[in-house]
């Protein structure tokens, strides 16, 4: 499961219960979708840390009683898919909703129709085979703000009182793949891209082992539209200094954040000098 392929509900539980613990115990608290109601966020202009506030309230006929406001931070999703082209070939889409589940599934992602304002998407004509749409996120979404352009057209998701359970209202996230917002987030490029198609070469790939530079950089530009290079100066696309972090079976408990509906993955460490629009780690998924 990817980063944020969660409700966005249970995204910020998530954030809730690593840092709260069980009352007189050290075990971590363990707050579930029912329990607690969440307000509508609102952006935070006096805490420099934490770009949004969030009330949190025990729910009817829960354990709990009361309220705490939570401050965390929320994505802009333009920072996210900085660098990256989104298109999808979704024939008879006629508002954005109609690309939730492309976008979802292509990206590891878990995005509901509430959490987005629709707009229209104008219809794909042989006069006019690809279009610009603009996911537009609503105020009341609790992990993504701002707005994302992307194509439409043939490629090229009564009883003890809150607070005192949630004691730590200062949440850890949520966090970007990559903190390096400067440049645009390898997970989210390379996570819905299917590498079965060079699967003889990666399966050659251990962890932690040198590679030939441009044996991968020959097999990743038979699969990617984009033009990777091997340049020993900073360049776009660049895969000078990568690291094999990870090499094998997508159910191994060392392979984090993959996608398991494929039975391995690659994952390269790019340089953080020498790749001058990504940052973080590439994930070569393929099925052997």
């Amino acid at each position: 499961m990817g980063k944020f392929n969660k409700p966005a509900n249970i995204l910020v539980l998530d954030l809730i219960n690593a840092v709260n613990v069980e009352p007189g115990t050290s075990q971590p608290l363990a707050l579930l979708p029912g329990e607690v109601v969440f307000g509508k966020p609102a952006v935070v202009t006096g805490e420099v840390e934490r770009n949004t506030q969030l009330l949190c309230t025990a729910a009817n006929n829960s354990k709990y009683v009361g309220s705490v406001t939570l401050l965390y931070n929320r994505l802009d999703i333009a920072i996210l898919f900085k660098n990256i082209k989104v298109n999808f070939d979704v024939q008879g889409a006629t508002t954005t909703t109609d690309l939730l589940d492309r976008f979802n599934t292509r990206y590891g992602l878990s995005v509901a129709d509430t959490d987005i304002v629709p707009s229209p998407v104008s219809p794909l004509t042989p006069e006019q085979p690809s279009v610009s749409a603009t996911i537009t996120f609503a105020d009341s979404s609790l992990v993504y703000f701002g707005s994302l352009v992307l194509t439409v057209g043939p490629d090229s998701e009564v009883g003890e009182r809150l607070s005192t359970v949630v004691t730590q209202t200062l949440l850890d996230g949520l966090h970007y793949p990559d903190p390096d917002t400067g440049k645009g987030q390898a997970y989210i490029y390379s996570y819905g891209v299917d590498f079965t198609s060079i699967k003889s070469y990666l399966e050659t790939i251990t962890t932690g082992s040198p590679i030939v530079l441009e044996d991968l950089q020959r097999e990743i530009n038979k699969v990617v539209e984009d033009l990777w290079v091997v340049d020993t100066n900073p360049a776009d696309y660049n895969l000078q200094g990568v690291v094999v972090k990870y090499a094998g079976v997508t159910t191994d408990p060392a392979a984090v954040d993959v996608d398991d509906s494929y039975s391995n993955v690659v994952i390269l460490t790019l340089d953080d000098t020498l790749c001058s629009n990504f940052a973080g780690d590439l994930y070569l998924h393929f099925n052997a």
